[in-house]
């Protein structure tokens, strides 16, 4: 065993029906690196098990030394990193990243963003996207895990269902929901954006879409442009842009990319003309 277990091997618990318990192991690990603890729970009439990934880290201070090599097809390469004298027995790691070019590079530890979406509509917008494009990044280049997803769907699931607190009757998102005045601009197309990217991820009832698709193109002008609708109390949800263009080009994309092909044409139009009339 990697670890010398310094309790009882069992314990006994009362639980009553509906209710919660614990039971705690002293353990002190004999080995570095990842290792596998799986803790057994039986009753008189059911059992299970769960295993768990644990990380033992030697003492000191961590070195890391990066090398970067340039490859031409069908030449091998060598990399040769030399251990420090001092160095924990077995604490040495080594870690390899194949990229296509430069102009690929891999992102790696996105696992460790994921967060739990808390506070307001908009503070729990700004938390769950995130989790969103972050698991989507992590599909499209083959690095999710299935404890990774599992984590993931929880957060996503739960940041969704808060969010729905948020909105109105009339469709529309703002950060208190009824207790505001009315609906956010801002916020909605916001929401419209993130769900319809989490379609695939998670279950997005279709009439929260529609409806607050029906809201923003109800409040287009003529000219296919918008005006800000409803108060943004986090600025940073609009990523430091202001005005009627980067209003209008926002809801664009969020439309569009729901589905919403029509408003998102009538948009677009109206910034096309903006961008000619400064020529």
């Amino acid at each position: 065993d990697w670890f010398d277990l310094l309790d009882d091997a069992s314990q006994t618990v009362e639980i009553d029906a509906n209710d919660i318990g614990g039971a705690s192991f002293m353990i002190s690990p004999k080995e570095l690196g990842i290792n596998s603890l799986q803790i057994t729970a039986r009753s008189t009439e059911a059992a299970d098990a769960v295993i768990k990934t644990l990380i033992i880290e030697p003492e000191g201070v961590s070195r890391e030394v990066v090398s970067n090599l340039n490859i031409s097809e069908g030449d091998p390469a060598t990399v040769t990193t030399d251990i420090p004298f001092d160095a924990v027995d077995g604490s040495g790691r080594a870690y390899l990243t194949v990229t296509s070019s430069y102009l690929t590079q891999t992102l790696e530890g996105l696992e460790e963003l994921i967060q739990m979406p808390f506070g307001c509509g908009e503070q729990n917008m700004l938390l769950l996207a995130p989790d969103i494009y972050i698991i989507r990044y992590l599909q499209e280049s083959g690095q999710v895990k299935p404890e990774i997803m599992a984590k993931a769907e929880l957060l996503m699931i739960t940041g969704y269902q808060r969010e729905l607190t948020y909105r109105r009757s009339d469709g529309s998102f703002s950060a208190f929901g009824e207790s505001d005045e009315i609906g956010s601009l801002w916020l909605t197309a916001f929401v419209l954006k993130t769900f319809a990217q989490a379609t695939d991820l998670i279950y997005i009832d279709e009439s929260v879409l529609s409806e607050a698709k029906a809201w923003i193109t109800a409040h287009q002008n003529a000219d296919g442009s918008f005006d800000q609708v409803g108060f943004v109390h986090h600025q940073e949800l609009i990523g430091g842009v202001s005005g009627k263009d980067a209003l209008t080009a926002y809801v664009a994309i969020a439309l569009m990319e729901a589905g919403d092909n029509i408003g998102g044409a009538k948009a677009v139009a109206y910034l096309e003309n903006q961008l000619s009339g400064m020529d």
